[in-house]
């Protein structure tokens, strides 16, 4: 399945510099990365297994924070 990733619109996280965005899978094995990206206009288009959970790392100026999505 085909998933458009938008963080700034999704998360509350200050997304408004430059960060490192990671996926990883439940059980920690990482799907993507993504370092010194804009997170204001960051969008990318990834293939993410249907009703899978998954695991977003977003990293802005030292502070990480992490958050499930799932897909649809």
């Amino acid at each position: 399945m085909l998933s458009r990733f938008t963080p700034a619109a999704r998360y509350p996280a200050n997304l408004t510099s430059v960060g490192n965005i990671s996926i990883y899978s439940i059980i920690g094995n990482e799907i993507a990365a993504y370092n010194n990206v804009n997170l204001v206009d960051f969008q990318r288009n990834i293939t993410l297994d249907a009703k899978t959970m998954f695991i977003v790392r977003i990293e802005v100026a030292g502070e990480i924070k992490t958050y499930k999505l799932v897909t649809r």
